[in-house]
């Protein structure tokens, strides 16, 4: 079931996430589907309330920025998102081993925040809507994903 989101809204992520896909291409584009994502195919996916660009890190991770519309707002009621190590689309949950076996690693990258493993995310920070930041943000985190996660990319 689609949550109501205006146009206007709809509009500005579908701009947001085309622009930061242009400088991420090996990123791509989900909307939320009950407890499963689904790779955006057409316009009237963007209506759907949580919009996720990932990367593939590993069958059970993905790198991941997400617009859950409505949810996060900043100090000024400004949209924020959720930026982080997610559980791989295919999944219902994530995987508890992978999160015990890399939970120190989660918690020393970039981001600076802790790893917190919950019903979809291994780690993750809101930050607000800026495509370059998040394109710099989403850079490093591809760096820490080959040094640190390089054995996980082993099994892909």
């Amino acid at each position: 079931m689609k949550n109501p989101i205006n146009l206007k809204e709809i509009e500005l992520r579908k701009q947001f996430f085309t622009e930061l896909q242009k400088k991420m291409p090996e990123f791509k584009t989900y909307f939320v589907s009950g407890a499963s994502e689904c790779e955006l195919q057409n316009d009237s996916d963007w209506e759907n309330q949580c919009i996720t660009l990932a990367y593939e890190v590993n069958p059970v991770c993905m790198l991941a920025v997400t617009w859950n519309a409505g949810l996060y707002q900043n100090e000024y009621g400004k949209e924020m998102l959720e930026i982080g190590f997610r559980k791989h689309f295919a999944r219902i949950l994530p995987d508890e081993n992978f999160y015990k076996q890399h939970e120190e690693a989660f918690s020393g990258n970039s981001l600076g925040v802790p790893a917190n493993l919950n019903q979809w995310w291994y780690q993750c920070k809101l930050v607000d809507v800026d495509a370059n930041e998040v394109s710099h943000i989403l850079s490093q985190m591809i760096t820490f994903c080959k040094i640190e996660l390089e054995e996980c990319n082993e099994d892909k």
